[in-house]
């Protein structure tokens, strides 16, 4: 058994549940990006890419929410047919941002929460740093695939500026032959300012 001691957040209008044990008086706690979840603020994201050309790049712009944290738990991406770099950019200039809009879907199916963020594909950008990247080597040229995943943990994770900051998601082809599928799959919680 516990008591549940409920706070308000006026800054958000979210009742906060602080759950403390009877027996032990102790906090009952588990993980940020967990907690988030329950309330709602996580969401995940999938991009499946076919035929990219030794050399060739595609990017993907994704923008925070007015007032908002993005963070970045965790970014997989797999290979078929050649191998790949996957970048996350920070600080470019993004003069074009109105490609295809990539879903990013709530991960708790019992809240109606939509995403401040957005993902779309094909940004015009100039500059940025690369921020973390991953670089996936693919076993051969033909069925056999490669995978691999950047270390991002409930002790390690990339947190975005807030107020609409855009970031770059860049995969390219860094082999000789055609990269025959890939797939990137992004999840991350974002965080309206004071709530966390």
């Amino acid at each position: 058994m516990s008591s549940v001691l409920k706070c308000l957040d006026a800054a958000n209008s979210d009742q906060i549940a602080i759950h403390a044990d009877r027996i032990t008086e102790s906090l009952q706690v588990i993980p940020t990006d967990h907690a988030a979840n329950h309330y709602g603020y996580g969401y995940k994201a999938g991009i499946s890419i076919t035929d990219l050309a030794a050399g060739a790049s595609l990017s993907y712009c994704l923008t925070g929410g007015s007032n908002r944290f993005n963070h970045i738990k965790n970014l997989v991406a797999s290979v078929l047919g050649s191998s790949a770099r996957v970048e996350i950019i920070r600080g470019a200039d993004v003069t074009v941002n109105t490609g295809t809009v990539i879903a990013l879907n709530n991960t708790n199916d019992n809240s109606d929460r939509v995403a401040g963020s957005t993902l779309k594909a094909s940004p015009t950008y100039t500059g940025g740093t690369v921020w973390d990247f991953l670089e996936i080597y693919a076993e051969s040229t033909g069925t056999n695939a490669a995978s691999s995943s950047l270390n991002l943990s409930s002790n390690e994770e990339l947190v975005t500026k807030a107020d609409s900051t855009p970031y770059i998601l860049k995969i390219t082809n860094i082999g000789t032959s055609n990269l025959k599928k890939a797939w990137l799959k992004l999840f991350f919680y974002e965080e309206p300012k004071g709530l966390i």
